[in-house]
């Protein structure tokens, strides 16, 4: 038996026998921080096919790699709503029939969008965006349509902090004092030039936690009103939160599904590890940077200096001709 076991080709997962450096490779093509919905890829396709929606509305479309995976999935159709689409996007949506790309920002267009089982919101991560959003489907479903919704970045740092992207589309009574030039870190309480700083592209509310602040907080409040819904975060990559209705048709399949998922000690503990490492990095390079600046303002300096001796020392010797 044991020559058997010996001699049989190994099963590889994330390396073998044969290739043992496996893992370190896919570790190495990895980005240093992963951040987007695409991460949930299998988990997405489980709720897809549980589910089966023809059509799925993403506000938020980064790169496109989302609405492609929800196609391949099942979903006959796909509609992307962003007021900024990438490159990529706009080019996915020109190759691919099935995926429409609507350019505006979802508060205007939601009531235009058509009725839709399936839907994922990815797109500014503010209190007052996200309730708007939930309350806008939840509203419109029937009593017989019991929508699915995805919503990514429940966790920190947008789970109690407001980050906008524009904040002048929003009431100035909704936007909480930010700054753009500053970010949370998981090392401290307040924000800092070494945390996740948006450089120009978002911005962070300056205080976190309280009411109306954040993306979980607005989920709580909207389903506060509607006990009948469940709510399962999986606490993994900035937290993905699956709102559903347990008496859909699908919804015990999906509450299974989502089961050895939901609040995971485990991903749990990951994903504070993450963030706190990843924090540890931006820490260590944003004080590389400060060094690095005073290093060449020092070294500016000493160029000055050089220069005004040598400056003097010519003068001197122009002087010790003269005698």
């Amino acid at each position: 038996m044991t020559d058997e076991v010996a001699s049989s080709p190994t099963e590889s997962f994330l390396d073998s026998r044969d290739d043992p450096d496996g893992q370190p490779r896919r570790a190495r093509e990895m980005p240093l921080l992963l951040h987007s919905l695409i991460e949930f890829g299998e988990l997405i396709r489980g709720l897809i096919e549980a589910t089966k929606p023809k059509l799925v509305i993403e506000i938020g479309g980064e790169t496109g790699q989302s609405a492609i995976t929800y196609l391949a999935a099942g979903a006959e159709e796909v509609v992307c709503v962003d007021p900024m689409p990438t490159a990529e996007l706009t080019e996915r949506a020109s190759n691919e029939e099935r995926l429409t790309l609507v350019v505006d920002h979802s508060l205007k267009c939601m009531p235009s969008l058509p009725p839709s089982g399936f839907w994922v919101i990815d797109g500014d991560h503010n209190y007052s965006t996200v309730r708007a959003e939930l309350e806008a489907i939840l509203e419109r479903a029937s009593s017989e349509e019991k929508p699915l919704i995805m919503l990514h970045d429940v966790l920190w740092p947008c789970g109690r902090r407001d980050l906008y992207y524009d904040p002048t589309v929003l009431d100035d009574t909704a936007v909480h004092p930010h700054r753009w030039d500053v970010g949370p870190s998981i090392l401290s309480e307040t924000l800092e030039a070494s945390g996740l700083v948006g450089s120009g592209q978002f911005a962070f509310a300056t205080e976190a936690g309280g009411e109306r602040n954040g993306v979980r907080t607005a989920i709580e409040d909207v389903l506060a009103a509607r006990p009948q819904l469940t709510h399962a975060i999986v606490p993994a990559v900035f937290g993905l939160g699956v709102i559903y209705d347990l008496s859909a048709p699908w919804g015990s399949e999906v509450a299974e599904l989502l089961r050895p998922w939901d609040r995971s000690p485990l991903l749990t503990r990951l994903e504070l590890n993450r963030v706190s490492l990843y924090s540890r990095v931006l820490g260590l390079q944003h004080e590389l940077e400060r060094r690095t600046q005073q290093f060449e303002r020092q070294a500016r300096e000493l160029d000055a200096q050089i220069a005004r001796l040598r400056s003097e020392r010519l003068a001197q010797r122009a002087e010790a001709i003269g005698d």
